[in-house]
């Protein structure tokens, strides 16, 4: 005799919307004035107002935040790599690098970006050129993402058979062979998963660092981490935060299920359908 599974989807998805609209309902038309909601936030009329008016401006920060995002886990993830191999030329300098990719990572965010800021303002400024803001965000935001990546590809090649490394050892391989052939293969999965662990904050990271840029010398009116930098300010246009808010968590998760489409695609590349297959195996009967 077999029992079905409850599912309780049905529930929670019609309660969901129900509260959802319920909660819209009386921000719109019964929260009064005074409420704090609607002197931050104003109303979500104001939301739709907002976005029929600045849509470009919404439309090109979402366009160059997602790709900043994009872009530096690449960057983060070859960066990862470069460490990686550059450890596995002995155990010494294996723990050398994930030690020094640490304490990197206690370096307040803010530091970061104003000294990488005023080092690449004064190259730009002695090449004589003009860039966007954006140029100025690929390093910091790439720095903060790096370690996640790097320290789950450190723990891949530890993971690696013991039995695989002692017959390295007995056959002699070169070190550029064990790297190339055993190493890193073996820790691409686990590159790829830091680098989604990354993907989770890569958007806040993104807005953190150009509000900074912005603070610190830079302008532009496509910036959506410069105003959430100064959410309610009197110049501010009303529904503005409230939209940017929605904005960016909407991109943030766009940028994890975009990484987690690429690690699924590299993984099939790498260990086939079969592994696949294993992955989704249920964890219960």
């Amino acid at each position: 005799m077999s029992w079905a599974r409850p599912s309780w989807t049905w529930v929670f998805w019609p309660l969901f919307l129900l509260g959802t609209v319920g909660l819209l309902t009386y921000w719109q038309k019964y929260a009064g004035n005074e409420s704090p909601t609607v002197v931050y936030f104003g109303r979500p009329s104001n939301i739709w107002e907002y976005t029929a008016q600045y849509w470009d401006s919404v439309l090109w920060g979402c366009v160059i935040t997602t790709l900043v995002s994009l872009v530096s886990l690449f960057i983060s993830g070859v960066l990862a790599v470069v460490f990686l191999v550059i450890g596995l030329m002995s155990e010494r300098g294996l723990r050398l690098v994930e030690r020094l990719a640490a304490v990197s990572q206690t370096i307040p965010m803010i530091v970061v970006v104003l000294i990488l800021f005023i080092i690449e303002k004064s190259l730009v400024k002695a090449m004589g050129l003009d860039l966007l803001f954006v140029w100025y965000c690929f390093v910091p935001v790439s720095i903060a993402l790096f370690f996640p990546p790097l320290a789950y590809g450190i723990k891949g090649v530890r993971d690696i058979n013991s039995a695989m490394k002692g017959l390295l050892r007995i056959w002699n391989a070169p070190q550029r062979w064990r790297i190339t052939r055993v190493f890193l293969p073996g820790a691409v999965p686990h590159i790829l998963t830091g680098l989604r662990v990354s993907s989770t904050w890569a958007v806040a990271a993104t807005l953190i660092t150009e509000g900074f840029v912005f603070r610190v010398g830079s302008d532009d009116k496509y910036s959506i981490g410069r105003w959430l930098m100064t959410p309610f300010s009197g110049s501010s246009p009303a529904g503005q935060t409230a939209t940017l808010l929605i904005v960016a968590t909407l991109l943030g998760f766009l940028v994890y299920c975009a990484m987690s489409l690429v690690e699924w695609f590299i993984l099939m590349r790498f260990l086939g359908i079969a592994a696949e297959k294993e992955r989704q195996y249920p964890i219960a009967g």
